[in-house]
């Protein structure tokens, strides 16, 4: 029979790397409500169309949601990135909070892209925006 003091050596020998072995590996963050959510905002976004070259987003304004927004939120809009490189047509599409949704469409007249182009010509494009943001 093994005593103890042969069996617990050993193990202080290595503690750090046998407690370690030993311990639940940590859990990577859950995303939150609103990260889920503007995941599924992917099922919106409209085919590509393989003889345009797809808008690059040149400059992006974050929306500052109202106090009364809550801790988080998210939106999806649909809007057409036009030729000269701005977005209009703004329709909202999907959202958890619908007083996000003010600050979302005053930071989307803000952005701006490169416009689509097919043969080199630019052309209007309707594109799919997700926006979201949490207080921590």
């Amino acid at each position: 029979m093994r005593s103890f003091r042969s069996v617990l050596l050993p193990v202080l020998a290595c503690g750090p790397f046998v407690l370690a072995g030993c311990s639940a590996s940590p859990q990577p963050p859950r995303p939150s409500e609103a990260q889920q959510l503007l995941r599924s905002c992917a099922d919106l976004m409209p085919q590509a169309d393989s003889s345009v070259v797809q808008p690059v987003e040149v400059r992006r304004v974050q929306p500052i949601p109202p106090r009364n927004a809550g801790s988080s939120g998210y939106a999806c809009v649909k809007a057409t990135a036009s030729v000269d490189g701005r977005l209009t047509a703004f329709t909202l599409l999907r959202t958890d909070n619908p007083a996000f949704v003010p600050a979302c469409m005053g930071a989307l007249q803000q952005w701006s892209y490169k416009p689509a182009a097919r043969s080199g010509t630019p052309v209007p494009l309707d594109i799919v925006v997700s926006l979201s943001f949490s207080r921590r």
